[in-house]
C-alpha cells in the first residue's frame, strides 16, 4: 500500500499539477478541465496560491530542485498580494496584482492562515530568513487585529483600516468562506491551528506557542459538542449556533490536533490522542461506507441530489486513519486505511487523466463537476494526505521520485 500511495502522489497529483499550474504571468493557474487543459483564469485566489506554495515547498524540502523553483514562484505570487500598509494579504487579485472581487476591502483570518502556512513551509524549504519574516509579519497582523483578547480565538474578518467586521449588508451577509458576519467558525480556527503549527516548527516563539495552546483548549472545550462532534459556528463569546457540522472537518481536526501536540513536544498528550480518536471513531460510526470512504452531506456540492463522496473528505480521512494507525498500532485503523485507499485508487482518482474527481457517487460514478482545478480545488488536501500516509506507514523514500 505504501508504495502505491507514493507512486500515486507523483503520477496522479504532482506530475499533473506541476509545471502545468506554474503561470508565466505569475502565480499558479487555478482552472483546469478534466483533461488538465487550462481554462480562462483571470484572477489569483490567496487560498489557492498559498496552498500550492505549501505543496511545492513541502516537496522541495525533500531535496527536489524543480520544486524549490516552484516554491520561490509561489512566494513571489504571495508577495504581490501583500497590502502595502497593513502587511496582510488580499483575498483575491487580478493578473496585475490589483485587489478584485467582492471581498477586496476585507482581510479574512482564513486567508491569512494559509498565507502563514505557505510562507512557513517555503521558509523551511528555501532556508530563507526573508520568507520567514513574511510569515511572522502576517502572524503579527492576525494577533494584533483579529485575536479576541477577551474570549480567546480569532475574529474572522477585518477591513482595510484594521477594524473588525461584525455586520454584513443587505447584499453581503456572509464572508468569503460562507460564515455569517459576526460569528466565529471552526473552519477558520482549524486552519489557524494548522498554520501556527507549521510556523512554530521553524520559529518556536513564546507567543505563538501560547496561541497554539489556546486553540487546542478551545477545540477541547468551547467548540466541543457531543462526543465526537464540534460546533461549526459560535458567537464571539463561544455561545454555540445550532446546526450540523462536517464529518470531513472532524476527521481533519483529528490529525491536526496530533500534529500540533507533536510540535509542542506533547506527542503523548493523555487528552489529545483520546479526543482525536473520538472524532474519527464517531465519523466511522455515522459517515463511513463499508465500500471505503466517507459520506458528508454538508461537504458535498449542493446541486448533487444523491449521496456522494467529496474528494477533500476522503483525503482528510486517509490522513487521520494513517496518523491514528501510527499512534495506536491498532489493526482496525490500518484495515480502514487500506479500504479508504482502495476506494480512492479505484474510484476517486481519474483513471484516464489522473487527478482526483471532486464527487463520486456510492456506486463509483463520478458526478457533478469534473474540473481538476478551481479556486477551491487545488492539490493541498490530497497532497498533504498522501505525504502523511507515506510518512506514517514508515517508508518515506516512497514520497520521492
Amino acid at each position: 500500500m505504501t508504495r502505491d500511495i507514493g507512486e500515486s502522489l507523483w503520477r496522479d497529483l504532482l506530475d499533473r499539477w506541476f509545471p502545468a499550474c506554474v503561470s508565466a504571468e505569475g502565480g499558479f493557474h487555478q482552472n483546469f478541465d478534466r483533461a488538465w487543459n487550462a481554462l480562462t483564469d483571470g484572477t489569483r485566489s490567496l487560498v489557492f496560491q498559498a496552498r500550492m506554495t505549501w505543496l511545492a515547498a513541502t516537496v522541495a524540502a525533500g531535496g527536489d530542485d524543480a520544486f524549490r523553483r516552484y516554491a520561490r514562484h509561489g512566494v513571489a505570487a504571495l508577495g504581490r498580494m501583500v497590502h502595502p500598509e497593513s502587511g496582510a494579504l488580499q483575498w483575491e487579485s487580478d493578473r496585475f496584482s490589483r485587489p478584485c472581487g467582492r471581498y477586496a476591502k476585507q482581510f479574512h483570518a482564513y486567508g491569512q492562515a494559509f498565507a502563514i502556512f505557505g510562507f512557513a513551509a517555503a521558509a523551511r524549504a528555501l532556508s530563507s530568513e526573508a520568507v520567514l519574516d513574511a510569515a511572522q509579519r502576517v502572524f503579527a497582523y492576525l494577533d494584533d487585529y483579529h485575536h479576541d483578547h477577551d474570549n480567546g480565538g480569532y475574529f474572522e474578518v477585518t477591513n482595510l483600516a484594521g477594524r473588525r467586521v461584525l455586520w454584513g449588508s443587505w447584499r453581503l451577509k456572509h464572508d468569503a468562506i460562507g460564515t455569517r458576519f459576526g460569528l466565529k467558525s471552526q473552519n477558520t480556527h482549524i486552519h489557524l491551528l494548522e498554520a501556527f503549527t507549521e510556523l512554530f516548527r521553524i520559529w518556536p516563539d513564546g507567543r505563538l506557542g501560547r496561541r497554539i495552546e489556546e486553540l487546542l483548549a478551545l477545540f477541547q472545550n468551547q467548540l466541543r459538542q457531543e462526543p465526537g462532534r464540534r460546533f461549526s459556528f459560535v458567537w464571539p463569546d463561544w455561545r454555540p449556533m445550532p446546526g450540523a457540522g462536517s464529518f470531513g472537518h472532524d476527521v481533519e481536526l483529528a490529525h491536526l490536533l496530533l500534529g500540533a501536540a507533536e510540535a509542542l513536544g506533547r506527542r503523548h498528550d493523555p487528552q489529545l490522542l483520546p479526543y482525536a480518536r473520538e472524532l474519527v471513531d464517531r465519523a466511522i460510526d455515522e459517515a463511513w461506507d463499508e465500500a471505503g470512504g466517507w459520506f458528508d452531506p454538508t461537504a458535498q456540492a449542493p446541486a448533487l441530489t444523491e449521496p456522494a463522496k467529496t474528494w477533500w473528505v476522503q483525503a482528510e480521512g486517509l490522513a487521520s486513519l494513517a496518523v491514528l494507525h501510527q499512534a495506536t498500532r491498532e489493526p482496525r485503523y490500518l484495515g480502514l486505511l487500506q479500504r479508504q485507499w482502495d476506494w480512492i485508487a479505484k474510484r476517486q482518482i481519474d483513471p484516464l487523466h489522473g487527478g482526483w474527481f471532486e464527487s463520486v457517487a456510492a456506486d463509483g460514478r463520478a458526478i457533478g463537476s469534473d474540473a481538476k482545478g478551481t479556486m477551491w480545488k487545488d492539490g493541498y488536501h490530497e497532497g498533504r494526505a498522501l505525504l502523511m500516509a507515506v510518512r506514517c506507514l514508515g517508508e518515506g523514500a516512497c514520497a520521492q521520485r
